[in-house]
């Protein structure tokens, strides 16, 4: 059997679920409390935020079950090698727009 390495191990389902709630813990805080520090702080904050909780996610969505079989690995990187691809296409069409 082949062994995919680019699913990460079941233990970072923990971690990616602490992040994820932290940061959404982090962003209903400075909206109940209004926060502000300078022009466009929030906006900032807000776009940060929102990339750390879907890394989070992404961190639970592409790791291995604990008793994973090959069927469900072959389906999880095809998924992960489309996403890459997605998102290479997203940041090559859009970042010149924001430079």
């Amino acid at each position: 059997m082949t062994r995919f390495t680019s699913l990460a191990d079941h233990k970072f389902r923990i971690f990616g679920l602490l992040i994820s709630v932290v940061a959404i813990i982090l962003l209903v805080t400075l909206h109940l409390l209004n926060y502000q520090y300078e022009e466009g702080w929030h906006d900032r904050i807000f776009i940060i935020n929102h990339f750390i909780i879907v890394f989070g996610l992404y961190m639970i969505m592409f790791s291995k079950e604990i008793h994973d079989d090959e069927r469900v690995q072959r389906i999880l990187t095809g998924y992960l090698k489309k996403q890459q691809e997605v998102n290479m296409l997203f940041i090559i069409c859009f970042f010149p727009c924001y430079s």
